[in-house]
């Protein structure tokens, strides 16, 4: 018994905390203060590295976003340079002496082409081959361009320079053309667009101004197959 009571007295389950002396108290404290400032740093660490990768993940947003914005101003500025290279040509005409005439066929029955109003309402004016009037070698070129502020298509017939006319003179406005462009759409739908004159050509341009039919938005769907206007064109007469 007598030495039961000094175990008791003496066991290790009673030296607690408050048990212990100042000194021993005061490195117990000290440890824990040192842990909970290693794992407060720990944190902090973790949400530097956080931010760093928040502030890349903005850093790639904003690279992607120029990117973006650079390719669609590169877009626009080649649209802008093939516009003004047809407009601006001065002394070189359209077609000049090409030695392979073979994808632009005279018109003699008929002038295929389409063009998707997505593409053109999208990207810009649309552009078809220069081709001939078979009757009198002149030349020619169709134009399709979109026009939010009326919500409408155009469809341009503009006259140009072509192989067999003189890059140096002015070409008159010439009127008593037959032109016809018959459009078919769905459900038996059939719109036909005429022209009967086209602006002349001053010295040392490529082509004429342009002379347009609008086309309703609201129609588009109408006169759409498989995603493109498909246009049918006619010379019913010469050019005087």
């Amino acid at each position: 018994m007598r030495q039961a009571l000094e175990h008791e007295t003496s066991c290790c389950k009673n030296d607690t905390m408050l048990n212990n002396s100042f000194e021993v108290k005061f490195e117990q404290l000290i440890d824990r203060m040192t842990k909970i400032e290693l794992s407060v740093k720990y944190h902090e660490q973790k949400h530097a590295e956080k931010d760093i990768q928040i502030k890349n993940q903005n850093e790639q947003i904003e690279n992607q976003q120029k990117q973006t914005e650079d390719q669609k101003k590169k877009i626009e500025s080649l649209q802008q340079s093939q516009t003004n290279s047809i407009n601006n040509q001065c002394l070189s005409m359209i077609i000049p002496n090409i030695a392979d005439e073979s994808k632009y066929s005279p018109l003699c029955s008929a002038f295929k082409w389409k063009f998707s109003p997505t593409e053109v309402k999208s990207n810009g004016d649309k552009y078809s081959p220069p081709f001939y009037n078979i009757m009198n070698a002149h030349c020619f070129q169709l134009k399709v361009d979109y026009k939010s502020v009326l919500d409408s298509y155009f469809i341009n017939l503009k006259r140009c320079r072509g192989k067999y006319d003189h890059n140096v003179h002015a070409i008159k406005r010439n009127t008593h053309i037959d032109f016809q462009i018959h459009v078919f759409g769905t459900n038996g739908k059939m719109v036909v667009y005429e022209w009967d004159s086209v602006e002349g050509i001053p010295k040392y341009k490529a082509v004429s101004d342009d002379i347009g039919e609008m086309i309703e938005n609201s129609e588009m769907n109408r006169l759409t197959i498989d995603g493109y206007v498909h246009l049918h064109c006619f010379f019913n007469k010469t050019m005087q």
